[in-house]
């Protein structure tokens, strides 16, 4: 009898040694797929990988595929292995869609992000896509917004080379200028905002002090 009890005794023990390494290994390949880093958080948010929502907090590592969702006064600063920095401001989506050696993608559906790739400008391109456009950054400082009604680009510096659905519509973003867009429609072209106009925008993906 105790001899019956020791052999399932070591089954179990065994069962959650292979448990343990199982854990362990899908650990060490999630940090080897690391891409980025959070270096600031304030408020709440959230992270899915592979269907799984867990909460972010500072230092913590993401990685490609990453579905990162900040939640009402929820703020992030993200620093990328490559070099660029992203603020991401309350109520904002974004997936981290790739990073390599042919550049960075994140596909944004709401919300405000704002990018800086001036420290990696060695590296490849840096691309956003929105619903109604995709924003490749030549170096720039700049700030994308997705909204009920379209989506909003702004280079503080540098330029952004920005193309829609619309056939043949291919516009550069100089730094200073900003333009909006929308779903199947030609959009207006850039203009050059006004200080108040900028400081509103920037304001949503500043990092509050607490």
């Amino acid at each position: 009898m105790f001899a019956g009890r020791n052999h399932g005794i070591g089954r179990s023990i065994l069962t959650g040694l292979l448990v343990a390494l199982a854990l362990t290994s899908s650990s060490a390949q999630a940090q080897g797929d690391g891409v980025a880093t959070v270096a600031v958080k304030r408020g709440i948010s959230s992270a899915l990988r592979a269907a799984v929502p867990r909460m972010i907090t500072s230092g913590d590592r993401l990685n490609r595929n990453d579905r990162i969702v900040t939640g009402p006064g929820g703020h992030l600063k993200i620093a990328f292995d490559d070099g660029y920095t992203v603020w991401a401001g309350s109520r904002t989506t974004f997936v981290i869609t790739a990073v390599g050696t042919d550049g960075t993608l994140l596909k944004l559906t709401c919300g405000t992000l704002r990018i800086d790739t001036a420290p990696a400008a060695a590296r490849p391109g840096f691309e956003v896509r929105t619903p109604h456009a995709s924003l490749l950054l030549q170096t720039a400082d700049c700030v994308v917004q997705v909204t009920d009604s379209g989506s909003i680009a702004f280079a503080r510096s540098g330029q952004i080379e920005i193309s829609t659905a619309v056939p043949g519509y291919v516009v550069t973003l100089e730094s200073g200028f900003g333009v909006e867009l929308t779903s199947g429609e030609t959009p207006m072209p850039p203009q050059r905002w006004d200080r108040g106009r900028i400081d509103r925008l920037l304001e949503l993906t500043a990092l509050p002090t607490h």
